[in-house]
């Protein structure tokens, strides 16, 4: 028998842990009782391809049994893979799994009839007891560790109790090749210690780990095999806060030229100063930290179960901002519950002035098995009925002004996000009374044009700003400021051509060669002869630019110095 697990990533450069982690510790499981399961074999694709390209690669394939990994992003290209499937083959065998079905399928995309069975939940010990008992029951032993599984059916659906012992699932990264050039997301733990309404981890409870001298070990592994970047998929890193300073304390003592960067999600709330000591002194770019704000308004905070103490919160996202060393990510979430148009500006614009590397602006979802939907008759919600199943409206927001928060967030992404735009848009903020009015001015400016929701690249986007720059008395400074940043980052001598008349240097012959004596002397002073620095113009200005390599926070080229003309 031939079983084919299949992913449908976002894009090419994620992965899907889960499909090998069943893989292995399907084989593993076989091995251990001596059972026949047939070959496991994953396959991963992109919502990025054509619907008849994974179609036909799956036929290709010939598996008697092909298992879904099903999410938000990826239920519409399922479904109707699973319909194509089972008309052209009656007899496969089709089973999904993930967050997207396993809290039920009422009112979703997928036909009944187009599939066979769905895990819910947890799917290791699931789906090797599906592969047993398709493939032979085996002997005694396998059949009294199932009895301790908990394995239950009801109808389609299959399920069993959570795995406590983590450390009975294989290490997925003994073979590196399906990872090349992709983010490797690494689980050291399952569950999470909050019960945020919006998020299906609450409806899991408590939180189970791996040992710690199993992640050191692993990690090490990946470390050695020269991993780019290595994120951790536990949803508060710093619950335990022991656990939490050993792995730093780990990744502390790695060699100082070690490449590899770890991401962690925190809860800024629950840090202390002796972590917040411990994270400031790791290497420049060793690590990223993702935490969620998601509203400075307490009243909506309690009401999606969060409590934390937001003076907290922001003290310990300032101090790890103003080390410097960490890339930081911060979100909130629109259309929670008591936040309206008015206090959400105030969410923004603490969040904005925080000065985090990324800010992320999401939307509320309704996410099956959520504690959320238990708030959507007291509080008016309507959602899509359509993955991503986001709020269309409810009491406190009105459809325009979500349509209003989505222009934003799509500015946001472009300007703020890029990370290109920190110069400008520093000088930009002094001419509006706060960060979301800066926004909200550019997302109306960039409807006028078209460009919202659109493909921009980035020079396009230079082009743009420079143009929405002429509509102040400070053009030039703001321009300058856009001139700056354009260069640090990108080395290429292209300009956009709203900013060529500043970018270049207009000389006669008499003039050329003080120039050039200038130039000289700015690269001596700069004193960096393994470096690879370029002299670049901004109107009266020669800057000085070290190209040698991004800075592993920023991702931006140094501006070394400048030289007035």
């Amino acid at each position: 028998m031939k079983t084919l697990l299949t992913a449908i990533n976002a894009k090419y450069i994620h992965s899907n842990p889960a499909v090998y982690s069943l893989q292995k510790s399907a084989l593993a499981y076989a091995e251990k009782w001596q059972l026949e399961v047939g070959e496991v074999k994953v396959r991963e694709f992109t919502i990025n391809q054509s619907i008849e390209t994974i179609y036909y690669e799956i036929m290709a394939e010939k598996a008697e049994v092909v298992a879904f990994s099903v999410y938000i992003w990826n239920l519409e290209i399922v479904s109707r893979l699973c319909q194509d499937l089972k008309r052209a083959i009656p007899e496969l065998q089709i089973w999904l799994g993930g967050p997207e079905v396993s809290y039920g399928v009422e009112g979703k995309l997928l036909a009944e009839d187009s599939y066979d069975l769905i895990m819910e939940g947890e799917g290791e010990h699931v789906f090797f007891a599906l592969l047993a008992e398709k493939c032979g029951e085996g002997h005694e032993a396998w059949q009294a560790e199932r009895s301790t599984w908990g394995i239950q059916q009801e109808g389609k659906r299959f399920w069993a109790k959570l795995i406590e012992n983590l450390d009975e699932l294989p290490f997925i990264y003994e073979d590196m090749r399906p990872f090349v050039n992709r983010i490797v997301y690494y689980e050291a733990s399952r569950g999470c210690p909050f019960h945020c309404a919006y998020c299906l981890s609450a409806a899991e409870g408590g939180v189970r780990e791996l040992p710690l001298e199993r992640v050191l070990h692993e990690l090490n592994d990946l470390v050695w095999k020269g991993v780019r970047q290595i994120k951790l998929v536990d949803r508060t890193f710093n619950c335990h806060e022991k656990r939490a300073h050993a792995i730093l304390q780990w990744i502390a003592e790695l060699p100082e030229d070690c490449p590899t960067n770890f991401h962690f999600e925190i809860e800024a709330n629950l840090l202390s100063d002796e972590l917040i000591d411990r994270m400031i002194t790791l290497p420049r770019g060793r690590i990223q930290l993702e935490i969620g704000i998601q509203s400075t308004h307490m009243p909506t905070l309690r009401a999606c179960g969060r409590t934390e103490r937001l003076d907290r919160v922001m003290a310990h996202i300032k101090r790890l901002q103003q080390a410097g060393n960490i890339n930081l990510h911060v979100d909130l979430i629109a259309g929670l519950p008591l936040e309206t148009y008015e206090i959400f500006k105030n969410s923004f614009d603490t969040v904005y002035r925080l000065k985090t590397h990324q800010f992320q602006l999401g939307f509320l979802k309704l996410l099956t098995g959520a504690p959320m939907n238990a708030l959507v008759e007291r509080y008016g919600y309507v959602f899509s009925t359509h993955p991503p199943y986001e709020i269309l409206k409810n009491d406190f927001l009105k459809p325009e002004e979500i349509f209003r928060l989505k222009c934003i967030e799509d500015v946001l992404e472009r300007l703020y996000n890029s990370g290109r735009f920190s110069h400008y848009l520093t000088l930009l903020e002094q001419q509006y009374e706060s960060p979301f009015a800066m926004m909200e001015e550019i997302a109306g400016y960039f409807w006028k044009k078209g460009r919202i929701f659109t493909a921009m690249g980035q020079t396009e986007i230079y082009q743009e700003m420079a143009l929405f720059s002429n509509a102040f008395a400070q053009a030039k400074e703001l321009q300058n400021g856009l001139l700056i940043d354009y260069y640090v980052s990108t080395p290429s001598d292209q300009l956009p051509e709203a900013l060529k008349a500043i970018g270049q240097r207009i000389q006669d012959s008499k003039t050329r060669q003080a120039e050039k004596l200038r130039s000289d002397a700015l690269l001596k002073k700069v004193g960096r002869r393994d470096r690879k620095i370029v002299l670049r113009a901004c109107e009266n200005r020669l800057l000085a630019i070290d190209y040698t390599q991004r800075d592993p926070v920023t991702g931006l080229y140094e501006l070394v110095t400048w030289e007035e003309s």
